[in-house]
């Protein structure tokens, strides 16, 4: 972890595997920037279609957002590609609002971004291996609205998991918006096609699958009043200790 300027900053690499043994490389990045002067300076590493984006935006809070995601997304493509440069590559947006990776040698690669407060993280993945994220901060003000968009089995399914009301929820949540992600449909699908059917507590983790979505499961992380979720193909391998040291580098921001 670096930090520059008040920037907490960090790239890493984890290996998904399909049963042939195909191996699938996602890159991570993550950022902390809890200074406005630092997200100014971010501001004039925009490219035009990026700038151009963010000269509509009105509120801070959005304009933090939007910066905090272009400036991971951009970093965790890079690792991804081998450049050496994050300049050189535009986080542009598709139809469906989507971040779109632009850049010479982009092979295919998607991204993931997910923001909340001052914190970024992006995923860098290939197409043939997609992965969604999200982090929410949970809020017991929140509960009963969250629980109301609940079935009752999703409900059921983590009663008996080891936190309180409000990060249970928020588990339900981020998986649900990790997945509606990787759908591209972002959360304006029917909330309940995303319904999830088990959620079971692993040592440093919660892995979930999905009702109507089995050919996907998600990881879920909660950190103090933090949750933050992965969802990703059923089918890819990846070994609990990766998992565990995601989670480590998340502690490190969160």
């Amino acid at each position: 972890m670096t930090s520059i300027y008040g920037k907490q900053t960090e790239t890493f690499r984890f290996t998904a595997k399909d049963e042939p043994g195909r191996a699938y490389k996602a890159c991570v990045s993550l950022c902390r920037i809890p200074m406005i002067e630092t997200y100014n300076e971010i501001v004039n590493e925009l490219q035009p279609p990026e700038m151009d984006y963010y000269r509509t935006l009105r509120a801070e809070r959005r304009q933090r957002s939007y910066l905090l995601g272009r400036y991971t997304a951009k970093r965790a493509s890079a690792l991804w590609l081998g450049e050496e440069d994050a300049d050189k590559i535009v986080i542009d947006r598709g139809i469906f609002t989507q971040p779109i990776v632009v850049h010479a040698g982009s092979a295919n690669i998607q991204v993931s971004i997910t923001h909340c407060g001052d914190i970024g993280i992006s995923i860098a993945f290939p197409e043939a291996m997609p992965l969604g994220i999200d982090l929410e901060k949970a809020d017991p003000r929140q509960s009963r609205s969250l629980e109301a968009h609940m079935t009752a089995g999703e409900l059921e399914a983590v009663r008996e998991l080891p936190y309180d009301g409000p990060a249970k929820l928020m588990v339900l949540w981020t998986a649900k918006e990790a997945l509606s992600k990787i759908l591209k449909t972002g959360l304006l699908i029917r909330f309940e096609l995303l319904e999830l059917q088990v959620c079971e507590a692993r040592e440093g983790f919660i892995l979930c699958s999905y009702e109507g979505f089995p050919q996907y499961r998600a990881v879920s992380f909660v950190i103090g009043e933090f949750v933050c979720s992965v969802a990703y193909p059923a089918r890819a391998i990846i070994p609990d200790e990766d998992w565990l040291c995601f989670r480590r580098r998340l502690e490190k921001y969160i």
